[in-house]
């Protein structure tokens, strides 16, 4: 059951004179209420965006939210009977939506499901998840290129143009597989779903690399394929969205995403629903840029006819970055040549060994300068650099700056 902590319940149970100093806090303390699903595996990082907002600015924010609490606290709902001074929703009702603009408390939806024109937004750049999944997934050499949508949520439909337009740059087509899961009925869901999947699997051809919805979706498509024997990421590379902590990591194979940039999301809403309140009627719409694809074995797989070449990639992809691969630990895994590896990687790559070892060992510097705060320093010992001027002069012979100057670039 969802509850809500019961303040004044507690503060019934302080002395009177906390009691009548918290009365005084009270009456110019806003009440906002926040409901974000708990199914939402980024959930908590856009809780640590509010928070981080409403400190920073020394906002008297009395926070509203539904907790699981095992019903050991009261329950209190936040729906259309709720009365504040605003709100920051995942989804809502339209009944809820038209309650809360009759009192005037302001709405801020952080999903891309808003209807409402009264209601202001803050979400992801979706379009940006759609170009950079292509890019990711074109790079795996996978023949065939697809996306697993819901037609009806206005999020997809964005994703599935930015991929397009991605694949169009590359001479590529794009299978589109729908599902219209948001119109099912919830007790028969998830069968209804799932039969689908194994049709749409079945008929799918191979290899196919593919974007789904979300990371829910993602990982119910691995299982299925590995259900009906289609080999995950050999013949069916897979790529969710959101990077859940707990389906990215026990999915098998483990689940690649893209991360959604939560704590800016609830930063920024926090920040536009302030502005709001402080101006009523005025309405923001804001989409946060994607930085980043976190990588993990169901994309983890070049597709290539040369089954050689194909498994080098994934030995280089794959290696332990504090232990940089070399080209002869490659060679001696795969029991071939440096010459045999170098003439046929060149055929298929267009580039020696060496070089992709460079490039995939440069792609995880810049993913760990725009997601770590830790100093470059660290940065340069966890790539297995002996030190930060060896780390520089390498980075600066791909990225011809610093990676210094790099991280201030990615941060503005």
């Amino acid at each position: 059951m969802l509850v809500l902590v019961h303040y004044d319940e507690w503060k019934a149970t302080l002395p009177t004179n906390l009691r009548i100093m918290m009365s005084k806090q009270d009456a110019t303390s806003k009440q906002i209420a926040v409901r974000i699903p708990s199914w939402l595996g980024c959930g908590r990082e856009i809780y640590q965006g509010i928070a981080s907002y409403v400190t920073e600015h020394q906002l008297e924010w009395h926070i509203i939210t539904e907790v699981d609490a095992d019903d050991e606290l009261k329950p209190q709902f936040i729906d259309k009977s709720w009365k504040g001074d605003g709100a920051i929703f995942f989804r809502y009702s339209d009944e809820e939506a038209e309650a809360l603009r009759q009192q005037g408390c302001p709405v801020v939806c952080v999903s891309r499901l808003s209807q409402c024109s009264w209601v202001s937004r803050v979400n992801s750049d979706n379009r940006m998840i759609g170009r950079l999944a292509a890019e990711h997934l074109v790079s795996t050499g996978a023949p065939n290129l697809a996306c697993w949508i819901d037609p009806e949520r206005s999020y997809c439909l964005e994703r599935l143009e930015g991929f397009r337009e991605v694949a169009a740059k590359y001479n590529r087509e794009v299978l589109v597989l729908e599902t219209l899961a948001s119109s099912y009925p919830s007790d028969r869901k998830w069968s209804i779903i799932r039969e689908e999947m194994k049709q749409q699997l079945q008929q799918l051809p191979k290899p196919t690399a593919l974007l789904a919805r979300d990371d829910i979706a993602a990982a119910g498509l691995i299982n299925m394929a590995q259900s009906l024997g289609i080999k995950v990421p050999e013949e069916l590379s897979v790529l969710g969205v959101g990077n859940d902590p707990v389906l990215g990591a026990i999915t098998l194979p483990t689940m690649s995403s893209i991360d959604i940039p939560a704590k800016e999301i609830g930063k920024e809403a926090a920040r536009v629903l302030h502005h709001q309140m402080e101006n009523p009627g005025e309405v923001e719409v804001v989409e946060i840029p994607i930085k980043h694809v976190v990588k993990r074995v169901s994309t983890q797989f070049f597709h290539t006819s040369d089954e050689l070449v194909a498994r080098a990639c994934q030995l280089i992809k794959l290696a332990d970055p504090e232990k940089p691969i070399t080209v002869k630990a490659v060679c001696d895994e795969l029991g071939v040549s440096a010459t045999t590896l170098l003439k046929r990687f060149q055929a298929v790559m267009m580039c020696s060994p060496k070089k992709f070892i460079d490039r995939t060992r440069y792609e995880e510097a810049c993913r760990l300068l725009e997601t770590l705060n830790a100093p470059i320093k660290h940065v340069a010992y966890s790539l297995g650099f002996k030190s930060p001027e060896e780390f520089d002069r390498f980075f600066k012979r791909h990225a011809g700056m610093t990676p210094g100057k790099y991280r201030e670039n990615a941060r503005v």
